[in-house]
């Protein structure tokens, strides 16, 4: 909700024709998993009560398949919310592959805020928690993300695009649009791999 990465790149694969591109949104994958009410699952459950990351291990096990699979049937992917964390970026770049691009839609702490407290009083809300506890865990994910993300920043260093996601949606879905069309100088011959990281 921060920096409404799945609402980007799902309006993204709605309306644009030339946009071939298969979408992994990682909120989905871990959906999947809780549905198949396995071990996983219920830590992934225990982490949405209090809207903070979900266990390295669960994520880059989903993650990986996904691209895995994608990656073997040659087709375009773009991935939004991952990496999160240091450890899965390291994941990400041992893959054998470096993402064409890499975009931080970047928001500010109170907007960010405000739309993840919409989120989570709303009537779709996965987790419902409780009104006294809301403001606090707010305020806990917008910690863990500024610390984590510093260090992915780190680990892709200029190779990251910035987008600001402070402005009208429709400015930063065309701005994202841009960046997807640039063509990499001297990228391999490849099918197209794109990183959509921002706000949780």
């Amino acid at each position: 909700p921060g920096s409404k990465r799945k609402e980007h790149i799902l309006t993204l694969a709605e309306n644009f024709d030339d946009f071939e591109y298969e979408t992994i949104c990682v909120g989905d994958l871990l959906s999947r998993e809780v549905s198949k009410r396995s071990d996983a699952s219920k830590k992934i459950l225990e982490a949405r009560k209090t809207y903070s990351y979900v266990d390295d291990d669960i994520v880059i096990d989903l993650v990986t398949k996904q691209i895995n699979q994608y990656e073997s049937e040659k087709k375009n992917w773009i991935i939004e919310g991952f990496p999160r964390t240091r450890r899965q970026a390291i994941c990400l770049t041992k893959m054998d592959f470096i993402p064409d691009h890499i975009i931080l839609i970047d928001v500010t702490d109170k907007l960010t805020k405000q739309r993840v407290k919409e989120n989570l009083t709303s009537e779709e809300a996965q987790v419902k928690i409780e009104e006294d506890k809301i403001e606090k865990i707010i305020e806990d994910a917008v910690v863990e993300y500024n610390l984590n993300i510093e260090e992915v920043k780190d680990i892709y260093s200029g190779m990251i695009s910035v987008i600001d996601g402070n402005k009208r949606q429709d400015i930063v879905l065309q701005e994202i649009a841009r960046i997807i069309k640039l063509k990499v100088v001297n990228a391999p011959k490849r099918c197209p791999k794109i990183v959509l990281i921002g706000p949780p």
